[in-house]
């Protein structure tokens, strides 16, 4: 047995090394590290070259009004990457801590080329610019028929969904 089975976290602790920001415990029992920013490229390619083949997700959070953050780092959104060794029949979710008005991050393209669709979504669904990602570059984010972006948007209290939503302008059967 690797020893990615064996002793997950302590493995990914030594492996990762000062590159661990912290461990976050949480309900399914995936191991998970919050690393940072620039870290994130180096992290992936060696867990890649550590079994962690596929990027099975890519996604971001809009940490901005969650509670119970006990050990997490500060952040206003969280990039998620979720990995899997099919060799070892394992996971593991790496995630980076973004603030500030203009988050952003390095690309994880040189690592999985496929990681620019999600790159794509990340940007288009919470503004999270991902830079050297062809995805990202020079793209301007949708915009809803009253010229505001519909997603996490900038303004306070503003949640997933945007304004139309929370007024009530976007249901069934109407055009979002």
């Amino acid at each position: 047995m690797s020893a990615v089975l064996d002793a997950p976290v302590d493995a990914l602790s030594e492996r990762l090394g000062e590159r661990l920001v912290a461990w976050q415990v949480t309900a399914d029992g995936i191991p998970t590290a919050w690393v940072a920013a620039g870290d994130a490229p180096t992290v992936l390619a060696d867990l890649k070259n550590a079994g962690y083949a596929m990027l099975y997700d890519l996604t971001a959070i809009d940490e901005r009004h969650r509670k119970h953050r006990d050990g997490q780092p500060p952040a206003d959104f969280a990039v998620v990457y979720h990995l899997l060794s099919v060799r070892d029949n394992a996971d593991v979710r790496i995630k980076v801590a973004l603030q500030g008005e203009h988050p952003s991050l390095p690309t994880a393209t040189g690592v999985w080329t496929t990681a620019n669709w999600y790159e794509r979504e990340v940007w288009d669904l919470f503004g999270v610019r991902v830079e050297g990602s062809s995805a990202t570059e020079g793209a301007s984010r949708a915009r809803d028929r009253d010229g505001a972006i519909p997603t996490a948007g900038r303004k306070a209290g503003c949640r997933a969904g945007g304004d139309a939503l929370q007024a009530g302008r976007v249901g069934a059967g109407e055009p979002g």
